[in-house]
């Protein structure tokens, strides 16, 4: 099942009443609208990963040619 809502702090609100009766246990997927989401994480001041894909290349050619 797949449900709307919306967040905050530990409260969620769903979009639809979904007719559970009492308290169950539910697992929660969060996904953000991209155009609302900022870059976010330890990596996100790190101006030398930037382009993850090229750092990653960088990385790998480097520990490649060590062998």
């Amino acid at each position: 099942m797949k449900v709307k809502g919306k967040l905050k702090g530990k409260e969620l609100t769903l979009e639809r009443e979904l007719g559970i009766q009492g308290e169950v246990d539910v697992e929660v997927e969060i996904s953000f609208p991209e155009d609302k989401v900022e870059a976010f994480g330890i990596w996100k001041d790190r101006d030398d990963i930037r382009d993850s894909i090229e750092w990653v290349r960088n990385l790998r050619e480097k520990e490649w040619h060590q062998w």
